[in-house]
């Protein structure tokens, strides 16, 4: 099963000790949301999606890369969007935790 967060993609990019870094994760998590609901709606869902993973896997969110991925390959695929929403909030989760202090 691919993590839902990548502590050491997260502390290579200094996400932990460089608050500019930090702003830029906190900001994709409050559009996220956001960016779900307009690939769901979007006719070229297959460019966002591509965008969205490529975010996902730099920010050191692979669960998330993966959710989109397997979205871009599948874009019919009845449960895409409960299994996007899922991925993304372990990633926000899996962020907070690690934030806290409290991620494995």
């Amino acid at each position: 099963m691919t993590p839902d967060i990548d502590s050491e993609r997260l502390r290579s990019i200094g996400a932990l000790e460089e608050p500019a870094v930090r702003q830029i994760i906190e900001r994709f998590f409050q559009t996220l949301d956001e960016q779900l609901a307009g690939i769901a709606a979007a006719p070229d869902a297959a460019r966002l999606l591509h965008r969205l993973r490529g975010s996902a896997a730099n920010c050191g969110f692979p669960a998330l890369a993966e959710a989109c991925r397997a979205a871009e390959l599948e874009p019919a695929a009845p449960d895409q969007g409960t299994q996007l929403a899922a991925a993304a909030r372990r990633a926000a989760d899996a962020w907070t935790a690690l934030l806290a202090g409290t991620a494995p």
